[in-house]
This record gives structure tokens, sequence and C-alpha cells, in this order.
């Protein structure tokens, strides 16, 4: 492993994927207080800031000069539908540039690292050569996954490609330049166990697992009578509720005892994902016991567009660094990777539109595994402080015309837009709530569109609709469906343009105050897109 105080990232990219450049620069910023808590800064480049000048070699010899990929510690790569400018060798520059970093590594380097991300939003060509250039990125990318190489992930939008960004690059960081451990006999020595829960990829408050740490005084380290200071980086948001006074609802306990050492605070802010992915305790005070467990229990994160973690498939996991504080000093005992939470399959959240009424859809959320759907008391199980709501089922919608209006079910009803069989008690009730998704009761009905079954419908402020969990859910029933219906002047090319998204509460409000140092409790909710189907299937 190469040492250095400063760790180089190139991006390399054509010109069309400006917003995911600019994106790429934010999260590498973001980062830059995780890397200097290991010792190091983060140096980017590409070459837009390659200095102008002449070279009688050509461009890409001057940028090749500049960039010097073959010597960085990351490469990331961006890639839409265009390839790039073609030069005399036939291949784009970017091609040429992600092709000195492979070389580099098939020259037995350990660097660069390569990450390529390819954009997944839908594009239609405007012209032939638009084609062309498209048709050549997808030949590039089935060379690279010809080749077996673990290099690309791909991203939907901006939001998916920041998420994917970070956790790849923090994983890199963590892997390659964490602090060791100490063996300082005059220092307690420490080691941690996680128990990763199973979370739901569309959850946006998600309850991960607890963290253990056993720390060991030896006579030496306990004579210096030291406090702890423990501090959690995890891969995505941390969404727990945060008090007037800046803690969470997260606590440091003692093991055995179960006493509640301390909360957390919020440590550092990502201003490109508008909320914390840091959380310390402490310092703290221990007593002289020559072995001490501490618990970290609580954590909430949001589980959409999770990366992948080795061996788990996709999930939550960070850095847990835990330090000793002397005179105001700190000196880190140990910095130990952990995974907090694990998912192999997504929840499901999918729409249908009703083939004889266009303006009437059902939504379907679909469980993931056993007890994925949860009452309020399932909710609050190893939380801090209870959950105020069982699960939550959000729907919002984008392009609905102006003067329109959404109606959604006060219940959930059977899929297949079909009155019951005979009349069942409902699981899930509609609530009102803001655009944060803070409930604020049971929503009133109203007269007018009924669904089949004469189902009451409700009319949906701020274009959220949101149902709560109100009965238990067995694993034979998986599914849960509701129903939505546009009023208003809408013409046919407008409600294909309608687009569905859902995610998965709780979203906290109401018992804490908000913090203006953090803004809101919690930043609005980002939902994950709805799959259109055409299957009635009850199951």
């Amino acid at each position: 492993m190469r040492t250095a105080k400063a760790v180089r990232i190139v991006i390399v990219f054509p010109g069309d994927v400006g917003e995911e450049r600019a994106a790429a620069k934010q999260v590498i910023g973001g980062l830059q207080p995780t890397a200097a808590e290991m010792g190091f800064s983060l140096e980017v480049r590409d070459w837009e800031d390659v200095p102008a000048g002449f070279c009688p070699d050509g461009v890409q010899t001057r940028i090749d000069q500049d960039l010097r990929i073959a010597e960085c510690d990351i490469l990331v790569a961006i890639f839409w539908r265009r390839y790039g400018t073609v030069d005399a060798g036939g291949e784009s520059r970017t091609v040429h540039e992600i092709r000195q970093a492979i070389g580099a590594r098939l020259n037995g380097n350990e660097l660069p690292d390569i990450k390529i991300y390819f954009s997944a939003r839908p594009s239609v060509p405007a012209t032939s050569e638009e084609a062309k250039q498209h048709a050549r990125v997808l030949e590039f990318k089935e060379e690279l996954h010809r080749d077996s190489r673990d290099l690309t992930r791909d991203f939907s939008d901006t939001a998916e490609f920041r998420e994917r960004l970070h956790g790849d690059l923090f994983r890199f960081l963590f892997d390659r330049f964490r602090p060791y451990a100490s063996s300082d006999p005059h220092l307690p020595s420490c080691h941690t166990t996680s128990f990763p829960r199973v979370v739901r990829t569309e959850g946006y408050a998600e309850q991960l697992g607890d963290i253990w740490v056993t720390v060991s005084w030896g006579s030496a380290a306990r004579a210096r009578k030291l406090l702890l200071k423990l501090r959690l980086t995890i891969n995505t948001n941390i969404t727990n509720r945060a008090g007037g006074d800046g803690f969470l609802d997260v606590g440091l306990f003692a093991r055995q005892s179960n006493e509640l050492l301390a909360l957390a605070t919020r440590n550092i802010s990502l201003p490109i994902i508008t909320t914390e992915n840091m959380i310390e305790f402490g310092p703290v005070q221990l007593d002289g016991a020559e072995v001490y467990d501490l618990r970290i229990s609580g954590v909430r994160g949001d589980a959409e567009f999770l990366p992948p973690l080795i061996g788990v498939g996709f999930g939550v996991g960070g850095a847990l660094t835990v330090s000793a504080v002397e005179a105001g000093a700190e000196t880190p005992l140990l910095t130990e990777w952990v995974t907090l939470g694990i998912t192999t399959w997504r929840s499901g959240f999918t729409f249908h539109q009703d083939a004889d009424n266009g303006r009437r859809f059902e939504v379907r959320f679909t469980q993931g595994y056993p007890g994925a759907f949860k009452t309020t008391s399932d909710e609050s199980a190893g939380s801090v402080a209870a959950a105020e709501s069982g699960t939550v089922f959000c729907v919002t919608i984008t392009d609905l015309p102006e003067g329109a209006e959404l109606l959604a079910t006060v219940r959930d009803v059977p899929w297949g837009l079909r009155a019951p069989a005979k009349p069942t008690p409902a699981k899930a009730i509609a609530v009102r709530t803001d655009w944060n998704g803070r409930s604020f009761g049971d929503q009133p009905t109203v007269e007018g569109d009924e669904w089949p079954g004469d189902v009451a419908m409700v009319k949906v402020e701020g274009r959220l609709a949101a149902w709560e969990l109100r009965s238990p859910m067995g694993w034979a029933r998986r599914h849960l469906v509701f129903g939505l219906t546009i009023q208003g002047n809408v013409s046919a090319p407008q409600l294909a343009a309608i687009r569905f998204y859902g995610g998965l509460g709780p979203f906290f409000g109401g018992s804490y105050t908000p913090n203006p140092r953090f803004g809101v409790n919690l930043p609005v909710p980002r939902f994950t897109p709805a799959l259109l189907v055409d299957d009635h299937d009850p199951a």
C-alpha cells in the first residue's frame, strides 16, 4: 500500500454527465472530514482542471501528463449516452484514460482502484450520431463485463449516483487507510462485534443492528483515568430523531446493567445528502473494571441505494473508531468495519393502471421477508425512543397537471380492482402527513369517488399519499394494495406522463424539537420509482 498524506482521485467522463461530475466533486468534498479523521486529505482532478497551453503531441498528451492516471489512487469514470471524442487510435479520450488505469493494474500495481459508473436514465437519440455514440458506450460496457472485472456500477439518477459513489469511496478509504489498533500497554485495548439486521431497501428510517464494544483495561491504563470517545460513520444517511439540544435517540449502554451512558450527537454534515452520516458518543468516564462491555443501540439509516458489501449482498456498514481522551487530546485505540444492516431483495413497489378507467391506479407494496411490515410496537423494538407509528407506506407522484386532484383509498384494498368477496378488517389506514412524511393523524373521509367495494376515498394534500399499518401482517399475506384516482381535466398524454414513487417510513416528528443547526428533523423523503405491471396476481 502506498503511503501518502493526499489520496489522488481522478474523474474521467464525456461531455454529457456534467451534473454527475459536479455531484462526484461534492461527494469527495463531503468525505474530506472522514479522511481527516484517518490522517490524510483527498485531492480530486479531471480534464477540466488541466491548465490551457500548447502541446505539440496533442491535447490528450497534455491531459495525460497532468492527470498521471497510472499514479493516482482512485479513478472514477462516468458514462451516459456519449462515448466521447474519438482520437486517431479509434477510441474516445475517456476510454483511453480508463485503459491507462487498467494497464497499471495489469502490470502488477495495487492502484489505482477503478470505479466505472453507467447511467441507466432513459433517453431517445435525436440524431444518428447520438445513436452511434450510445452504441459505442454499450459496446465498451459489454467488453468490461466479458473480462469479468468488477469495475462497473449502474445508477438511475444523480441521487443514486451520489449514494453509490459515496459508499464505494468510503469503503475503499477505510480498507486501505484506516488507523491501526493501539498496542500501548498504557492504553485500553478494544474489540467490536456487530449484529446486523435485515433491512427493507425502500425503508427511510430502518432500525440497524447493535454494536458491542469490549474495552480491556490493564493496570497501567486504569491508573491514567482515561475518558473514551466512540465515533460511528456509516455509508448512508443517519435518520434518527434529533432533539433541540442536538442529541439523537441513539444510545451507548453498559452491556451488563443496561445503564444509558450517553446519547449520540450529530458530528459531521455531508451537504450533498443534507443529513449526517457520522455520530459520536462521549467522552464518557468508565469505572475501573478490568473489562467493560458497551453497546451502541438504536441507530436508524436510510436504506435506499445501498452499495454492495463484501460477502453480504447490499447493506449498511461503516467504521467505528474508539479513542482515549486525556487532557483534551484524542488517541485512537481502534478503528473497525462493522456491518449493521443487510438485504438481498427489494421489498417491491409496483402499480397498475385500470384499462377501463385510465384515471384509476393500484399501488402494491410487497414484503421482502417475514415481518417486513411492522406495527408501532414492532417498529419500536430496539429503539432508544418509541416509534410514533407503524410502517408507513408512502406514494408520491410527479407531473400531475395543474388543477388535477389526487384521491386515495382510506384503507388497503384487494388487488385487481375488484370488490372483496367478504368484508375484511383494514390492515392499514390513510393518515394525514406533511411533505416530510410526518403524521398528523387519520385522514378524514370525503364524499365522491369510491373504490370498488364501496371503499371511501380521501383527497391527498401535497401529492403525498400515506397509509399506516395498524394490525399485524402474517407471512401468508405478502402484499398490501391501495387505490389512487385522479380527478379533473386531464388528457390521455398527461396521464401517461405521470410517474409514481414509493417508500417506507416511519418518518419521525412531533416528539422532538427541530434543531436550527441541522434544519428540520428529517429531510424530505426520497422515493423509489414504481414498476408498471399488467398482472392481477392476488397472491
